[in-house]
Parts: C-alpha cells; sequence; structure tokens
C-alpha cells in the first residue's frame, strides 16, 4: 500500500464515528444558533432605530435620559460612554411594554396580600415629646417702650438685655442663607418606600428633626415678614398617617404624622404666636372611611382637601361652600405615582382610581404663566376624559405651575390671598375662590423661573392687596428641606 493511501487510511481510522442520532442533530443546531445570533441581530437594529426610543416613561412617571452632549474632556475621560451606555439602556425601545411584561411574570410567584418595596434607606428620626422653649425668643407683638429697644445691623429691633449681659450668640439659620443656584429647585422629590396592602398602597412618611424645625422657623420668619397680613398655615396629612392603623405604622417605620404635626405646631406656636395653625389632621382622620386618598397615587383626593377646607374655613371664621351647591365630574381610570414607586404593582393597575372634582358655580377660568413665560387662560376642572391614565390628577388648576390668578367676578372688595403650595393644593385651591377677590396661586417649586417676579414674594404681597397668605403643605414636603429652603428663597431679599 502506498504511504499516500495508508494515510487516508488513518485519517479516517482516526475521525470519530457520528451515529445517525447525531447526524440528525447538527442542522437543528445551526438552526437554533441562527435564530439566536439572528434574534441578537434584530435587537440591536431595533436598538439603535432613534425614532422608537422613547423620551419620557408613563409608567415610571419620570423623563428618560437624554443622549450625552459629546465633549472632547467627556471622551478622554470615559464619561461620554458611561452616559451613552446609560441613555442606550433607559431610553430601549417598547421599554415600557418589556417593563410591564416583566412584572407579570413576577406576579405569577404567588399572591401577597402585602409588600413593601423599597426605594430609599431613609431612617427617621424620633419625634420629641416636648418642644425646647427658646432661650431668647423674639417678641410676636411690638414691644410697649420703644426707648428699651436697639437696632441690629440688619434692621431689626432687639431688646436690650436690662443687666448688660452679653448673650451667647446664636448659630445661624439655614434660613439666612440666600441660595443663589437655581439648581437646588430641581432636584426631585424621592420616590419613597411603598407600603401595599390590599388593592391600595401608601407612601411611608419619615420624620426629620431637622426638615420640622427649619419649617417652624420659616413660617415663624414668614409672618415677621409681612406683618399687615394674616398667615394660615395647613399641615396636610398623607394618606399612611390617617388610613393605616399606628401599631402597622410602627412595624413599618413610619413616623406618627399626629405627633409630627403636634409638634411642628407645637414649634411654630413657641416662636410666633400670631401665625394661625389650621388643624386640618382631626378633620380628614375622622372622615378616613370617605374616599380621601387615592389607592394608586400620594396625592389626597378633592374630598380630602375639601375636609382640610372646612377645617381652614373654621379657622377663617368663614362659611365653606357646600359640595352639594357645586358641580360634580368624574374621570375614571387613574393609576397615579405609588402604582411607578411600586415597581408597577399589578394588584395597583388592576384597581384604578376615580378623579373626583367640584367646579365653583361662581367662576370656572383661570390664568397660568406657561413654562414660555405666557400667559394662558385655561379651566379650573379641566375635562381630562381622555388623558392618559397617570395624567389625571392634572385637572385641577392646570396642575405644577409657577403662578396662576383666578378672578372671582361676583367679589370685588379688593381682598385677595396669596395661596403658596405645592401639588397637594391643586385640589384646594378651587375652594378658595368663594372667599377672595383674587386667588394668587404659587408653587414654590417652579415660582423662581418667572422672570416677572424675581422669586420676590414679599414685594408681590406688598404690591396686591393681600389679605392672607395660606400654606399648605404636605408631610412629606413639611420635612424635606429642599421645599423649605425654595418657599425661604422667594422671602429673601
Amino acid at each position: 500500500m502506498r504511504n499516500e493511501d495508508q494515510n487516508q487510511l488513518n485519517e479516517q481510522m482516526d475521525r470519530p464515528v457520528r451515529t445517525p442520532r447525531q447526524r440528525r442533530r447538527k442542522p437543528a443546531l445551526i438552526l437554533g444558533a441562527k435564530l439566536f445570533f439572528g434574534t441578537l441581530m434584530v435587537v440591536f437594529l431595533i436598538g439603535i432605530l432613534f425614532p422608537l426610543r422613547p423620551a419620557k416613561s408613563e409608567s415610571e412617571k419620570r423623563e428618560l435620559t437624554k443622549f450625552p452632549s459629546f465633549t472632547i474632556e467627556g471622551f478622554m475621560d470615559g464619561d461620554f460612554f458611561n452616559q451613552l451606555s446609560l441613555w442606550y439602556a433607559d431610553t430601549f425601545p417598547f421599554r415600557d411594554a418589556l417593563i410591564n411584561l416583566n412584572n407579570k411574570f413576577k406576579g405569577l410567584y404567588g399572591i401577597k396580600d402585602t409588600q413593601l418595596v423599597t426605594n430609599t434607606q431613609v431612617k427617621a428620626d424620633d419625634i420629641p415629646d416636648e418642644v425646647p422653649v427658646a432661650q431668647n425668643p423674639k417678641p410676636t407683638t411690638p414691644t410697649e417702650n420703644p426707648d428699651d429697644q436697639t437696632t441690629n445691623p440688619n434692621g431689626e429691633n432687639n431688646t436690650q438685655d436690662p443687666e448688660g449681659t452679653t448673650q451667647t450668640p446664636t448659630k445661624p439659620s439655614e434660613l439666612d442663607v440666600k441660595y443663589e443656584d437655581g439648581t437646588i429647585y430641581n432636584k426631585p422629590e424621592p420616590a419613597g418606600d411603598v407600603y401595599i396592602t390590599g388593592d391600595r398602597a401608601f407612601s411611608l412618611f419619615y420624620f426629620s428633626q431637622e426638615g420640622a424645625d427649619l419649617y417652624a422657623e420659616l413660617i415663624d420668619k414668614i409672618q415677621r415678614s409681612v406683618p399687615s397680613t394674616t398667615v394660615y398655615d395647613i399641615l396636610a396629612p398623607t394618606a399612611v398617617g390617617v388610613g393605616l392603623d399606628e401599631k402597622i405604622q410602627e412595624e413599618i417605620g413610619s413616623s406618627n404624622q399626629r405627633k409630627a404635626f403636634e409638634y411642628i405646631t407645637k414649634k411654630i406656636q413657641s416662636l410666633n404666636d400670631k401665625v394661625v395653625m389650621v388643624d386640618a389632621y382631626d378633620n380628614i382622620k375622622k372622615h378616613n372611611a370617605d374616599y380621601i386618598f387615592f389607592r394608586t397615587d400620594h396625592h389626597w383626593t378633592q374630598m380630602g382637601a375639601y375636609y382640610a377646607y372646612e377645617a381652614f374655613a373654621k379657622a377663617k371664621g368663614v362659611e365653606p361652600t357646600k359640595l352639594e351647591n357645586m358641580e360634580k365630574v368624574e374621570f375614571p381610570d387613574f393609576i397615579g405615582t405609588l402604582y411607578s414607586a411600586s415597581n408597577q404593582a399589578s394588584v395597583l393597575k388592576s384597581n384604578p382610581d376615580t378623579v373626583v372634582a367640584y367646579r365653583s358655580k361662581a367662576v370656572s377660568d383661570m390664568i397660568f404663566v406657561d413654562e414660555n413665560q405666557t400667559e394662558v387662560s385655561w379651566p379650573i376642572i379641566m375635562d381630562v376624559s381622555d388623558w392618559n391614565s397617570g395624567s389625571k390628577y392634572n385637572t385641577f388648576i392646570g396642575g405644577d405651575n409657577g403662578y396662576s390668578v383666578i378672578d372671582n367676578p361676583n367679589i370685588s372688595n379688593n381682598k385677595n390671598v396669596v395661596f403658596i403650595k405645592e401639588s397637594y393644593g391643586n385640589a384646594f385651591a378651587p375652594f378658595l375662590v368663594d372667599h377672595y377677590d383674587k386667588v394668587y396661586i404659587i408653587d414654590y417649586r417652579y415660582f423662581y423661573k418667572y422672570d416677572k417676579f424675581g422669586n420676590d414674594l414679599l414685594k408681590f404681597i406688598e404690591d396686591h392687596n393681600v389679605e392672607d397668605v395660606v400654606l399648605l403643605n404636605n408631610a412629606e414636603a413639611v420635612t424635606f428641606t429642599t421645599r423649605i429652603k425654595q418657599i425661604n428663597g422667594m422671602f429673601t431679599r
């Protein structure tokens, strides 16, 4: 046998013998590989299609990451590629649909009566039982003998020490700092931790001693800044504070809002007895069997806001407008912020809310200033029947706008109110129209953007015959220092 033939024979003998089954599997493996890599290619091609990339997530209620701007510095240090990777992942086409599909699969793991979704690592401060008495409280009324006063460099009157001793200087308040950098105004509120029980969700509340004390100082400062007006402060509870058993609140680490409000109220009153504190908590709490908070959203319903309005009317000494004297409208299928904060819990989506609104018969329209600083005429209660499911709370006063005004043509006594609020105030504001000539609505989170007033609410109050200044903040905003500093910025010159 020739060497060549021998070599061929050896190669054939060394080659593994494949069974018929193995020979049948080979085309299947090749087909599987083609399908796998083909799917990857399709996903890649979809991923790079800019027109399919979403800019906003409806399920998460947020703007998605924008395509990064190219800079040489970012290119060299790698930051550009990090941002590019984040943009690619955050804006993948059909993102919301894929997230919802994933949550449906998670829902197959089993039925849960209760669950706690943790989005933060916040720990609550203990709520003090007593309010420390200020060593040198500022007088809330003028002293009887003006000769016993001196004027400090800031133009404020200080009572002289009768003993001639020097008082220990106190630490400057954070409210004395003027925040020029507007970037803090755009800091988003934390999503918060969400407790789900049955078909509803609660946003947990964490008390902050620093925030509470700073808020009390702020309210004192506001009253002293506008002494010719009456300052009302409304502390609005959230659903967890009035709708969840206090023992459960303690077990899941949520602070007691009743005690928190008592502390803040006493703190404010110890600083300034001219501020009118509106006790909205008790009136809302005793109606907690009513539909006063949404199941899927962190806001109160307008019914909840109405019970706070009743407490305000009592404090002001006026009769509240009865709901039967207003026009009732309903907008079903509302799915709010707690749905997104709970990782799109399917039980919340299956039990949407209904936004119930009440229209005043006295006045139906208002004016607000939009993001382009253009005045827009708008219904106080907008028909949002055709709006997407996450936007229906915006039926009230056009949503969150820095400056709005409602003019009641039936009242011409030139008595006006400045209403300072966050989003809880949207459902409350329509009830004020029957008591004032003009209702000026200020959302302190956005007011600074309106160039016309230069974020100077003091001058605005001086120029607009303001009788009352009404502040409304929910429990979380009251102890959120960023929000407190935003309000302070409007009263700092």
